[in-house]
């Protein structure tokens, strides 16, 4: 168990603290463009909190972030040179055992940049009420924001069964081409997965339909299904190669 610890420890190690400064630097970022477009939003005759959303533009300042992150978590262990990878390679444990627990932290990061996004959107959505002219707030204002932007509508998905599957799928499927990349880099060969479900990510979540347009969701869910048996079969495909 405790080369186990090891392995997850030297992955998380190489990443945790610059996705940490990151999403810090983020959650400035937002927090300043969210509160610019509340005081904009504060002058317009019948304001709304969901407005202050779409106006304010931190649906793309998020994207941004989970591109970066994503660009922090292929590269662990990418190169067998860096201090990181070089451990790996001299730790007792095989490559499937390196991959699983990437594949892992891959899935908990993916998951915290989510969770923290839809506390970082709540606790705006919360400020905004408390700028917004008061006869144009009620209690259902913070309600109506995460019912109303599609953006929030889609990450938080609420009691909606489909997009709560997708985004667990979703989180899955970026989790497993991260780590196919990193193991697959290591071997010479390039994994454009990590780049497509990446990409993917800006149609789930950024840009998403509404929740009405179940085929959407379909689709998005299939999408990300495929790509994770195909990165499944990458990595499986070229073990068995080495063996």
């Amino acid at each position: 168990m405790k080369k186990h610890v090891s392995v997850f420890y030297l992955i998380a190690r190489e990443s945790v603290y610059r996705i940490s400064l990151l999403w810090l630097c983020s959650v400035v970022l937002q927090s300043a463009f969210f509160l610019l477009a509340a005081k904009d939003e504060a002058v317009e005759l019948i304001p709304s909190v969901s407005d202050v959303f779409v106006n304010s533009g931190i649906a793309f300042v998020f994207y941004i972030t989970f591109i970066i992150t994503a660009v922090l978590l292929c590269k662990t262990g990418m190169q067998f040179n860096t201090k990181t990878g070089y451990t790996l390679r001299r730790l007792r444990t095989g490559e499937k055992t390196v991959v699983t627990w990437q594949f892992t932290y891959n899935a908990l990061v993916v998951f915290l940049c989510m969770v923290f996004e839809i506390l970082l959107c709540f606790a705006l959505a919360n400020a905004a009420t408390r700028i917004l002219p008061e006869k144009f707030i009620t209690s259902q204002s913070v309600y109506l924001a995460f019912y109303n932007c599609n953006f929030l509508q889609s990450l938080f998905a609420g009691r909606d069964v489909m997009r709560i599957v997708r985004n667990i799928v979703t989180v899955i499927s970026l989790a497993i081409n991260f780590s196919a990349f990193s193991y697959l880099f290591r071997r010479g060969k390039k994994w454009i997965g990590a780049i497509l479900v990446t990409a993917a990510v800006f149609f789930v979540f950024v840009r998403p339909e509404k929740m009405s347009v179940l085929e959407f969701d379909v689709l998005m869910l299939s999408v990300m299904v495929l790509l994770i048996f195909i990165a499944a079969a990458a990595v499986i495909r070229r073990d068995r190669h080495e063996a």
